[in-house]
């Protein structure tokens, strides 16, 4: 996978093994890095001799495979297959984040899932979500430590990184499942919704939306989570919005204005004013108090 250049790139962060493979248990590492685009930068056509996660920081770019083009916009998944035609252009400054790896011919049945997956690795892209680039992050940040059991982490962060990214596109791929599919199990379950909220809690603009998206009317919808949760789905992802946007701060590090905007709140403001009608205080009060 050498990559040309046409025109201005910067790398803050690479590691390439492409020559010699990094050996990490159950996979073998090709290379990972982050790269900053000027707008115009081509990664000229090459053939992938491994998988590749990239995942989209910002900016907007052309991710093709095979010749079929798909658009790169902040957030987005994309999957390149074993032995495919990559390339990569950039529209306006574009940051993304990759990782080229394999999976070793393990009888086990994980890996023999993992390897059926990324070899018939769907062309379409998904949104990753802040928990994806924090994955990245924190397997960039092991091949700089010097810590001990440092190859047993890279494999543990190498197989969460990977699986969850397949979990994603699989979850993707059922909810785009028609009704019909859906209806052949009766009833509804509570779970499904509350699992595919919680999963998509930044992307949700409204009920119907939501309902839409599972194969029911926003009304059923309503009245049957209301039976079985004793809340409304109005308040239940008001609430899963403001936990998400906590967990952004402390965890992530991110500012309120930030988290405000990544699980899905219009205005700094009307964050601030759902927050503390849920939680009773301000998001200010709530930074310092964890500090």
């Amino acid at each position: 996978m050498q990559k040309s250049v046409y025109s201005g790139k910067s790398y803050e962060y690479e590691q390439s093994f492409c020559v010699s493979p990094d050996d990490v248990g159950r996979f073998l590492m090709y290379q990972m890095g982050e790269i900053n685009c000027e707008p115009g930068y081509i990664c000229a056509p090459h053939r992938q001799w491994c998988y590749e996660i990239t995942y989209v920081i910002d900016g907007e770019g052309i991710n093709t495979v095979d010749g079929e083009d798909g658009k790169m916009t902040k957030g987005d998944l994309f999957l390149t297959p074993l032995d495919s035609i990559h390339k990569i252009e950039a529209v306006t400054r574009l940051r993304y984040m990759f990782i080229g790896f394999d999976v070793k011919d393990d009888k086990s049945t994980d890996c023999t899932e993992l390897r059926r997956f990324y070899d018939s690795a769907p062309t379409v892209h998904i949104r990753g979500g802040n928990d994806i680039m924090h994955l990245f992050n924190k397997c960039f940040e092991e091949y700089y430590s010097a810590q001990p059991a440092v190859k047993l982490m890279k494999e543990c962060l190498i197989a969460e990184l990977v699986t969850r990214v397949m979990r994603l596109f699989i979850a993707e791929e059922n909810q785009r499942k028609p009704f019909e599919e859906k209806a052949k199990n009766t009833g509804i379950s509570i779970y499904a919704v509350r699992q595919y909220i919680d999963t998509n809690i930044g992307k949700i603009n409204s009920i119907s939306d939501a309902a839409k998206t599972l194969g029911y009317s926003p009304t059923y919808l309503s009245h049957k989570f209301k039976d079985e949760m004793r809340i409304t789905l109005r308040e239940y992802i008001a609430e899963r919005r403001i936990e998400e946007g906590i967990r952004l701060v402390s965890e992530l590090g991110m500012t309120v204005n930030e988290a405000a905007a990544n699980v899905g709140f219009s205005t700094p403001q009307s964050f601030c004013k759902a927050f503390k009608k849920i939680k009773g205080y301000s998001p200010k009060y709530y930074c310092n108090s964890v500090k």
